[in-house]
């Protein structure tokens, strides 16, 4: 009797501990129990990483072992110590905008939004939107595609959790009490270390390369869905302590138990509003080289930005061809574009004047000061060439002009080569398409796109938009209205610099031909 009591006692205890998943879910709230799942999974994934190298000790030389143990364990080593983040600060000596940071400004105030910034090449986007996001406000996940520290698509999805990583562990640095995003923040961590750079990866890229292929967009698509998850987290979170009893039961007599996202009340407003901004977006495409996965991340942030209202995303471009890519992808629809011109006349005066002409001699300044009409003619509001003029003006002592600047030899160059290079097989391109497509430029600044197509052939025409000679746009700069939209698209020259080497181009084909 007692034995059959003691088998009764120990079957009833193995029932109570062995209970169902379903049950066990049922008895811990579910955030409490994801935070134990999600802690559990990115544990087991670091710890994994370590280990992996141990896997492949036995089957090697043990020279060639250590050697990968101890690279390995470096490697992972200074992950953990020095995980790669970007600043984002102000840029010295910011001028003028104030059209453009109120455009925007009033864009981030409200739902989100996916913003396309265009224009052409040193224009200022990248200083205008530092300018704008380096505040308090906002937590800028920002990477720059023009020094990607990526080249496919699994190296991508590697950088882009390093700065997730680095973003949640700060929502923990700013309220002490969400410490539920240190997890977050550690499954993320354990994505990274499991990177390309993992012996585990590259034994696997050894042995099977078309597996672990497969396996890239699998690892984006996962890479997504966490940052999904951990900003829906983040927006459904309180950022406050749990308050009085008392002052809780009035909260819940007033006001419904309805959990909202940041964009909703001002209360809200408190949390950082995150900002995904990608620089130079347009080479992503050459960068993942994988048309696939690109579409996965355009798909990704519209649902992040239009459909879930997480955060706001801004593409900044200077290919003005880019948004047709995102209208072949069907992405053009869910964007909001933007287009940053030149400076303001009065705005560069004043930059000319205040910055520049101190840092000239005084025995060469004054040349330079009766240039300043001719030069707000041929740079307009580039501010690059300006600065660069001067510097060499500088250099050469006072004696340079505009006919011996090298972006205006080289504006010159392009249209020369592209004249003797058009494009092949194309029997409809008129005789000096060149000459005859700047003498339009020289009498006005917009042509419409597909009256030039039509007079000179589509190839020639996107030939000089591939090549920065002209720019294709769909819509106005900021503070620029047309009152024609039936012109639309319409091309300009990609700088006031170039239409300036239009006319000497033009000038030198006539007395070539006289």
């Amino acid at each position: 009797m007692l034995l059959k009591n003691s088998l009764l006692r120990i079957t009833y205890t193995r029932q109570t501990l062995v209970r169902p998943y379903s049950l066990q879910r049922k008895s811990f709230p579910i955030s409490y129990y994801n935070t134990i799942h999600s802690r559990k999974l990115s544990i087991i994934g670091i710890i994994r990483t370590i280990i992996a190298p141990l896997s492949s000790f036995l089957s090697q030389s043990p020279q060639k072992a250590t050697q990968e143990l101890e690279s390995q364990a470096l490697s992972t080593y200074e992950k953990i110590k020095l995980p790669i983040t970007h600043t984002f600060n102000k840029t010295p000596g910011f001028l003028g905008r104030e059209k453009e940071i109120l455009v925007i400004n009033d864009l981030l105030s409200r739902d989100p939004k996916f913003l396309i910034v265009n224009g052409s090449e040193s224009v200022g986007k990248t200083a205008l939107l530092r300018e704008i996001l380096a505040s308090n406000q906002y937590h800028v996940i920002y990477i720059d595609a023009r020094v990607p520290g990526f080249a496919d698509v699994r190296s991508f999805t590697t950088e882009f959790a390093t700065h997730l990583e680095s973003f949640f562990n700060q929502i923990v640095s700013y309220y002490p009490n969400l410490k539920v995003f240190r997890d977050v923040s550690i499954a993320f961590k354990s994505l990274r270390l499991s990177g390309p750079e993992s012996f585990e990866i590259r034994q696997d890229v050894q042995l099977n390369a078309d597996f672990v292929a497969s396996q890239t967009r699998n690892d984006l698509a996962k890479l997504l869905e966490k940052l999904r998850i951990g900003l829906l987290m983040y927006h459904e979170a309180d950022l406050y302590e749990k308050k009085e009893k008392k002052e809780k039961k009035e909260e819940e007599e007033n006001i419904d138990k309805i959990e909202h996202r940041i964009f909703d009340y001002d209360d809200a407003r408190r949390k950082k509003i995150p900002i995904i901004v990608f620089d130079e977006a347009h080479k992503l495409r050459h960068l993942l080289n994988d048309k696939e996965a690109l579409q996965m991340l355009f798909d990704a942030l519209v649902v992040f930005t239009t459909q879930d209202r997480l955060c706001h995303v801004i593409y900044i471009t200077s290919d003005s061809f880019y948004e047709k890519l995102l209208a072949k992808n069907n992405i053009l629809h869910h964007t909001k574009s933007l287009i940053i011109g030149d400076l303001y006349q009065s705005e560069i005066s004043k930059y000319f004047h205040g910055v520049l002409v101190p840092s000239i001699p005084q025995e060469i300044r004054g040349r330079i000061l009766k240039m300043e009409n001719d030069l707000h003619g041929i740079f307009g509001g580039k501010i690059l060439h300006w600065k660069s003029f001067v510097q060499d003006y500088i250099v050469s002592r006072g004696k340079l002009t505009i006919e011996s600047f090298e972006p205006f030899i080289r504006a010159k160059h392009q249209l020369t080569l592209l004249s003797k290079n058009l494009p092949p097989n194309d029997d409809l391109i008129p005789i000096d398409p060149i000459i005859n497509i700047c003498h339009y430029f020289i009498k006005m600044n917009k042509v419409p796109y597909y009256h030039l197509c039509k007079e000179f052939t589509q190839s020639v025409i996107d030939a000089l938009i591939e090549e920065r000679i002209l720019e294709y746009r769909l819509i106005d700069e900021i503070g620029d209205v047309s009152d024609k939209p039936e012109g639309r698209p319409f091309v300009i020259p990609s700088s006031c610099l170039m239409k300036h080497a239009m006319k000497s181009f033009v000038k030198k084909g006539n007395d070539d031909k006289n």
